[in-house]
This record gives structure tokens, C-alpha cells and sequence, in this order.
């Protein structure tokens, strides 16, 4: 059976808000932007000598997936994140 557009963004505001947690909604759109271009970023270049960011397997979005229901996953993920922004600011500064 299908589901309607309605519903399905009924679900996905559902399970936002779940995930939110306690994190005030104006500033949920700051953690899910950093991770949906850390994923996209990921899927883009993992794995390309040459790419226009370079991203290894402890930077990669794989990293954080991995991460997930570790007893610190929170340091964990703040970690890859900065790790991975480090990269991609590097790599940004060095092609000036």
C-alpha cells in the first residue's frame, strides 16, 4: 500500500523530533545540516586520490555510523567531525 505525501512527512517530523531530544529546534537545523553535508561529502569523495576533499576512513560518514551505540559516542562523533572539518578547511585554504 502506498503512503501519502502527508504521512510520510508526518513520519519524518516524527522521527526528527525524537532525535531532537532535548536540543532546542532552532538549533536542531545546525546538527543536521553539518551531517547531511558530512554525508554527502562522504558518499562523494571516499576513496578519491584526487578529490576535491580527501576523505579516509576515519573521517568518512562510515566513521560515525560506527560509532553508534558505543559508551562514548558522543566524543567519538565530535572527534570525526572535527577531524573532518579540519580536512575539508585545509583543503579549501590550500587550493587559494
Amino acid at each position: 500500500m502506498a503512503v501519502k505525501k502527508s504521512e510520510l512527512y508526518s513520519m519524518l517530523w516524527e522521527a526528527c523530533n525524537k532525535l531532537r531530544g532535548g536540543v532546542e529546534p532552532a538549533r536542531y537545523k545546525d546538527y543536521v545540516l553539518v551531517l547531511l553535508f558530512h554525508k554527502y561529502v562522504s558518499d562523494r569523495y571516499k576513496g578519491q586520490p584526487y578529490a576535491m576533499y580527501n576523505i579516509t576512513d576515519d573521517t568518512s560518514f562510515d566513521a560515525l555510523t560506527k560509532a553508534k551505540g558505543k559508551p562514548d559516542v558522543g566524543e567519538r562523533v565530535d572527534k570525526i567531525i572535527q577531524k573532518f572539518m579540519e580536512t575539508i578547511i585545509c583543503r579549501d585554504h590550500s587550493r587559494r
